[in-house]
């Protein structure tokens, strides 16, 4: 009889981890366990893409496809000063603050968060001197006038604090509980995934992706049969999964954490030959200033970039349908980072692409996003060409001239021919 409960109790156990399935965040060095039945969800438009980056999240998981439907888990991280000389219980003071803002003090308790009540309705903080974490719990009202619970978890490691939030409606609040707490006590900072790749301030880095980057050999070749496009990459960059795998693109350096990366995302969300391709590209010259000064394009060929670290720059360039926005400095928790992004349109699909890099190592990866641009283009039967109003747009301007002197010629030779009879 102990022998079948002991088989029992196994069987369980072993069905409950294999239902458990950890994330690990390789820039940040943290994993946790994705609740049973939830999944990463990433933006699968533009549109949901500028949301998430307006709102500064690194990670979103939920049990739902739809964007934002509760429940919820999103993640984002920011470096931290060095705090290592200061006791945990005064840097956890700064977060309170931080979380109180200009509100009175919620209740404030210090205590090891397994014995947090999750079931709590009045706002509260928890400080967990343990686990060097911090816990906010509230209600609110969102924008459909839903009551909603929120729990905060703030994890502070030596370099970085992660911000967990859980989302659910309140009434469906302990219907989740259990994949809420699954998800906050598993939360754990990692050496093991710190130690496995070179970062920034590390010697010899600039020699490593020098080593890493092949532009001598024959190119991988990066080919999407759903939206039908495909580019070339240098040998040295590793695809990785990303959202749904078709409409996201990642590449990193083996080995190397964080920048540079080469990233992408594909909008196919309406017919964009309805309009010539200068008035279709306003909408993501608009799109791509968001958050930035406001940069007049101007209209010539990518290769006349100018790169300067000082001056942003936008460039519209009519033979390869596309729009490239230089960013010289931007911020960012890994430094000063300086971007490259190319948006190219097709005639049912449009592709952005950009690289991301530390200022100072920029020129190193240049070469690669170059190759991506030279090679860039859709399928024969879906590039930018005729809209179905018969403008004819970018590199088919000439065409539209060669009609027209043709058109010309021809009246000219009628009139001649009228006249001489």
């Amino acid at each position: 009889m102990n022998k079948l409960i002991l088989c029992i109790i196994f069987s369980v156990t072993v069905c409950f981890n294999s239902m458990a399935k950890d994330y690990e965040n390789d820039w940040y060095y943290y994993s946790f366990t994705i609740p049973n039945g939830w999944s990463e969800y990433l933006p699968q438009t533009i549109e949901e893409f500028g949301l998430v980056s307006s709102m500064g999240y690194d990670e979103g998981f939920s049990i739902h496809k739809e964007f934002f439907k509760y429940p919820y888990i999103v993640l984002k991280s920011r470096r931290v000063n060095d705090l290592t000389s200061t006791a945990f219980i005064e840097q956890a003071e700064y977060y309170v603050e931080e979380i109180s803002g200009e509100n009175d003090r919620p209740k404030t308790e210090i205590k090891d968060f397994y014995q947090m009540n999750y079931k709590v309705s009045d706002e509260y903080i928890l400080i967990d001197p343990v686990n060097h974490a911090i816990f906010h719990f509230n209600n609110y009202e969102d924008e459909e006038g839903r009551s909603v619970r929120k729990i905060l978890g703030i994890f502070i490691g030596d370099e970085y604090a992660t911000y967990m939030t859980g989302y659910s409606l309140a009434d469906e609040f302990d219907r989740y509980l259990l994949s809420f707490k699954g998800a906050f006590e598993s939360f754990r900072y990692r050496d093991d995934i710190r130690d496995r790749y070179i970062r920034e301030g590390d010697d010899n880095r600039e020699q490593y992706i020098r080593e890493t980057i092949d532009l001598n050999a024959p190119p991988q070749v990066y080919k999407n049969d759903e939206y039908h496009f495909s580019f070339n990459i240098p040998v040295g960059w590793d695809e990785h999964l990303y959202g749904s795998g078709t409409t996201s693109i990642l590449y990193k350096l083996e080995k190397f954490l964080g920048y540079p990366i080469i990233g992408g995302i594909i909008d196919s969300t309406g017919d964009f030959t309805l309009l010539p391709f200068i008035e279709n590209v306003e909408y993501y010259v608009e799109l791509s200033s968001k958050g930035h000064e406001e940069i007049q394009p101007e209209i010539k060929e990518f290769s006349q970039l100018d790169y300067d670290v000082f001056q942003d720059e936008i460039v519209i360039d009519t033979i390869k349908n596309a729009m490239f926005r230089y960013i010289g400095k931007r911020d960012s928790t890994e430094g000063q980072l300086r971007t490259l992004t190319g948006i190219f349109m097709g005639s049912e699909s449009v592709v952005i692409i950009g690289i991301h890099s530390l200022a100072d190592e920029f020129e190193l990866s240049l070469p690669s996003f170059t190759m991506i641009v030279e090679s860039f283009e859709f399928d024969d039967d879906y590039k930018y060409t005729i809209n179905r109003k018969g403008i004819k747009s970018g590199n088919n301007d000439s065409a539209t001239w060669i009609t027209a002197v043709i058109i010309i010629l021809v009246l000219f030779l009628v009139i001649w021919f009228l006249n001489k009879r």
